[in-house]
């Protein structure tokens, strides 16, 4: 069997990941191939701003990886020559929204949707100043068209069984994806896992599934042992813990206990989760059902009950929004002191929130881990958004928003269900694939068969420089 990788994000430990398949594919006597950027993309995720020396870095990472393997030098490839005329196909003036971007197609495939996707993850903004990164957006568009047109022709040229892809959102991936789907090749997509021991493998899909997410809940938890109870809730045990599983504990800084400064014990309090919305804006799937987005939501519940005195709001603002001043926090800053029935706890702010879950009679949410917790420490949790855990039945998902108003306040809304949010945390503690080369110590840090990949010192010494210097001037 002939199999592609495209490597296209060096960070750790996503090249190592690929290592990983690659290694067993090769143990297996598979012919593997690799293509690499050699600074052909204007733009990717790793370095938006296509600098020198963030190539550079790139590059050595990936040529030490790759000498890791016994792979032959000519099964290392990079992307052919081909002729791009973007002004012929788009005239990128007259794109003025981020809806209008999104829209925007290329033979078919959406186009737009991958490069607002990486355009919102890397500003941190789900409604970024189009006009303040028109460059952005052109060099994106000629690198995702370049990137289908190129791939191709490589396609065409190696004829591989199967394609293995970083991620599948980004512009300088989900073109090459596409080709995948048009040309009927079976393609897989790579990931971080629920815990660091394990790498997430998606087959034709993306690892923000809804559906394979759903899947996977379902038959994981059919197929498990007797102890599946018990490491479902250990996951929740442990989240409250401060443990570290897959990725960073936004809670570790919280007080424990703390509540907000006059917390009303004598009325009912209702606290809302919402989520940073650059996470998902740029993932269609994740489009809000009822409201267009969290921030109209809050606004539009909190105002409907602005003349119930039994009833107080609190927006827990995600920590992962913590000191950004982006369309999303500027807007929360409007109307946070507009109503006296609303109170709201900053990103920054050290109040607890598993304390505050504990004191609500309600949680509102918007498809963060936050809601299926609510569900575990039994609370009512009132879904408005879409979810990873949105199959399982145990929260209230809403269909308008005069139902929604209805759920909050009827006083004999109960939790329920408890039993199935264990689902969701055995899925989170066992999804995905064990390393079997591969040794995470850190989120970012680890080891490939005990020694660390790392770029040459030299291009590494210079780019820390390089970033100093910059931050220096900022």
């Amino acid at each position: 069997m002939k199999v592609l990788f495209y490597s296209s994000y060096h960070a750790t430990p996503h090249i190592e990941t690929e290592l990983e398949i690659a290694n067993k594919l090769l143990s297996d006597g598979h012919e593997v191939y690799f293509l690499r950027c050699l600074r052909q993309l204007n733009i990717c995720f790793a370095n938006p701003d296509h600098t020198f020396l963030g190539c550079k870095v790139c590059i050595s990472k990936i040529t030490r990886a790759y000498e890791r393997l016994n792979v032959p030098q000519q099964n290392i490839v990079s992307f052919p020559k081909v002729d791009i005329d973007i002004d012929s196909i788009y005239d990128i003036e007259k794109i003025t929204t981020v809806d209008e971007l999104k829209s925007l197609t290329y033979k078919g495939w959406d186009l737009g949707m991958a490069v607002a996707s990486s355009l919102i993850s890397t500003v941190r903004d789900h409604e970024p100043d189009l006009n303040y990164y028109r460059d952005y957006i052109k060099r994106g568009i000629r690198t995702a068209v370049f990137v289908y047109e190129s791939g191709n022709k490589l396609i065409d040229e190696i004829k591989p069984d199967v394609v293995y892809l970083f991620n599948g959102r980004f512009l300088e991936v989900r073109p090459f994806m596409r080709l995948c789907e048009n040309k009927s090749i079976k393609f897989y997509t790579h990931e971080r896992g629920g815990v660091l021991k394990n790498y997430l493998l998606r087959e034709k899909g993306i690892p923000h599934s809804l559906m394979l997410a759903k899947l996977e809940i379902k038959n994981l938890w059919e197929s498990a042992g007797k102890d599946k109870e018990e490491i479902g809730r250990k996951f929740f045990e442990d989240r409250r813990n401060r443990v570290l599983q897959g990725w960073h504990s936004y809670t570790v800084g919280q007080v424990v206990k703390k509540l907000p400064l006059g917390f009303d014990t004598n009325k009912e309090n209702i606290t809302i989760f919402n989520s940073s919305m650059d996470e998902y804006e740029g993932i269609a799937e994740f489009k809000n059902r009822i409201y267009k987005n969290d921030n109209e939501a809050i606004e539009k519940i909190v105002s409907a009950f602005e003349q119930d005195d039994t009833k107080h709001f609190y927006l827990r603002v995600h920590p992962n929004l913590k000191h950004l001043n982006n369309t999303q926090t500027k807007e929360i800053n409007a109307f946070a002191n507009k109503y006296k029935n609303l109170t709201v706890i900053k990103a920054e702010e050290d109040v607890d929130t598993y304390e505050l879950m504990d004191k609500s009679g309600k949680i509102i949410v918007f498809g963060s881990t936050t809601g299926i917790e609510g569900v575990y420490w039994n609370k009512p949790v009132i879904l408005l958004s879409r979810a990873f855990y949105e199959s399982l039945d145990c929260t209230y998902k809403p269909s308008s928003h005069t139902e929604v108003v209805d759920f909050i306040d009827n006083p004999n809304l109960h939790p329920f269900n408890q039993y199935e949010a264990l689902k969701y945390g055995y899925w989170c503690l066992n999804m995905g694939i064990p390393y079997q080369y591969y040794t995470p110590t850190a989120i970012r840090k680890g080891s490939f068969e005990q020694k660390p990949i790392m770029p040459h010192l030299f291009w590494r010494v210079f780019y820390i420089i390089e970033n100093k210097l910059k931050n220096a001037k900022a």
